[in-house]
């Protein structure tokens, strides 16, 4: 699918039809994956999230895939309570994990 759409990027004037044929395809499908090119395109073909998409068709996505994408002018306060909400808790039940392990 990304490499459909890389495609259709860099050849401008090809038609559906033509991507059609020779990735072996329907039109409408060549129509379905270029309405959602930006997604194609933004995954990573060996990202955890491309194997999870081919291997159990993962349809959502994490909010923020990266803290450069965190929103910077709430970033403060969501600290502030997040710190509050982890009063309550021991520290030894207190942990951080993401797709590569637990910290």
């Amino acid at each position: 699918k990304k490499k459909i759409c890389l495609k259709s990027l860099q050849k401008l004037k090809l038609k559906n039809k033509e991507l059609a044929k020779e990735y072996d395809v329907s039109k409408g499908m060549i129509c379905d994956i270029l309405k959602e090119k930006k997604k194609w395109l933004e995954l990573k073909s060996e990202s955890y999230e491309a194997l999870l998409k081919r291997q159990i068709k993962l349809e959502c996505y994490l909010k923020y895939k990266e803290s450069a994408n965190a929103p910077l002018e709430t970033l403060n306060d969501m600290r502030k309570n997040l710190q509050s909400i982890l009063t309550d808790y021991s520290l030894d039940d207190i942990f951080n994990t993401d797709k590569i392990g637990l910290y």
